[in-house]
């Protein structure tokens, strides 16, 4: 294979890894799409790791990677279907190492992916204050009216605690979520809607709200981000760390390739 062919294939591999998934054309905040896999294990809802590590076969180690994601928070999910179909999320606000009522984590859907300025009746708010108040928001197609049509922890639950993990050897905010998709139902979306998670620590206030999408807003759907659901689970190959790996790989290799490599000169015979 020539050098040239082979350096460009692993530039295209090294810059696929980092743009996963592919983005999608539509209205949503392009470059923010997560693909939302079935999980091989569900995973022990208490509010901190119960396995240590990324690795394939760990608790989260069959989630996908979110791309874009702030420095300072870090947010997984994947699904299970037991009962009902239950949406199951990590959120790690790495930086908050204080309990403070002023912090919250929320989470927005857009049940219908149809986007718009403001909230209609299909998007939904779930905001969770520091001091553990739960607050559920139904969009009235100018904003938001408070929703109580839901059942905890059957149809929401979310654990918490203060305790290290994988990502951050401190001791930090780290949240698990679940979600009931047969209460708050998806399916309007084609299993793709859009949706909004963000953290906010009270004791960093000049950090400000840490969202993904970066900046989004949660009164305009608009601004958004992607969930695209699947059946599958997640192939060995991208979880987090062959994607390291992977992009480690093409890295060297092309490091190698560039490298200039030294010329012979021929002597021509007398």
């Amino acid at each position: 294979m020539k050098r040239s062919v082979l350096l460009a294939f692993n530039i295209i591999l090294l810059c696929g890894l980092l743009a996963l998934p592919t983005a999608l054309v539509s209205a949503y905040s392009e470059g923010y799409e997560n693909t939302n896999y079935a999980a091989t294990d569900p995973p022990v809802t208490d509010g901190a790791w119960t396995d240590d590590g990324w690795t394939y076969g760990t608790e989260w180690g069959d989630s996908g990677i979110p791309p874009n994601l702030p420095d300072t928070f870090l947010w997984r999910e994947k699904w299970t279907q037991p009962d009902v179909i239950l949406q199951h999320f990590l959120i790690e606000a790495l930086t908050d190492n204080t309990t403070d009522s002023g912090d919250y984590f929320e989470f927005c859907i857009d049940l219908s992916a149809n986007g718009g300025t403001a909230p209609d009746e299909n998007d939904f708010r779930i905001h969770y204050d520091g001091d553990g108040t739960l607050t559920v928001y139904n969009g009235d197609g100018s904003g938001w009216v408070e929703y109580t049509d839901y059942l905890v922890p059957d149809d929401i639950q979310i654990e918490e605690s203060m305790s290290s993990s994988p990502s951050n050897d401190e001791s930090h905010w780290v949240l698990e979520f679940n979600l009931n998709k047969d209460k708050f139902d998806i399916s309007g979306s084609g299993y793709a809607p859009w949706i909004r998670l963000a953290v906010y620590d009270a004791s960093n206030d000049t950090a400000g709200v840490q969202a993904w999408p970066l900046d989004s807003s949660p009164d305009v759907p608009d601004e958004w981000g992607l969930e695209i659901g699947t059946i599958d689970t997640i192939p060995e190959a991208l979880t987090v760390g062959v994607v390291v790996l992977l992009s480690s790989v093409a890295v060297a290799v092309s490091f190698y390739m560039l490298r200039k490599r030294p010329q012979m000169t021929v002597m021509a015979k007398n």
